[in-house]
């Protein structure tokens, strides 16, 4: 429970399921989503991901999760719904987001998965077509 009330502190509206924004005139929902390893802790916001130490310093300034994924046709567009997972067997860190370019009647998956237990450092970057999800 402390961890959770600093992150809410360092990062504001981290834990808020939602928001007003009267711009769009309505209400702007965030994807939220968090894992922890370690050492680190990994929070993606929509289409941003940012690296915290477990005691709530952050080692990272929020950025766009296409940065991790160098090489990907249309990983630019960060259409969201981030997930972001720590694989303790391999010391892995995994964050997806889906794409929602049509190629062949199916969206895309954008997955990046650290090369090391480093959330911080570099990613591998892969981009998986799904099974077809629209009306023919």
């Amino acid at each position: 429970m402390q961890l959770r009330t600093r992150f809410r502190i360092l990062t504001g509206r981290i834990w808020t399921p939602s928001l007003r924004c009267s711009a769009a005139g309505g209400l702007l929902l965030l994807t939220q989503n968090a894992a922890v390893g370690p050492n680190h802790v990994v929070i993606t916001t929509n289409s941003v991901v940012q690296v915290f130490s477990k005691t709530g310093t952050a080692l990272t300034a929020p950025a766009r999760i296409s940065t991790l994924l160098v090489g990907i046709a249309n990983a630019a567009d960060d259409d969201g719904d981030p997930i972001v997972i720590y694989d303790s067997l391999a010391d892995r860190w995994v964050i997806s987001q889906f794409n929602l370019t049509v190629t062949a009647n199916s969206t895309h998956e954008h997955i990046a998965v650290s090369k090391t237990g480093d959330p911080t450092g570099a990613y591998y970057a892969y981009d998986f077509l799904m099974t077809a999800n629209r009306p023919r």
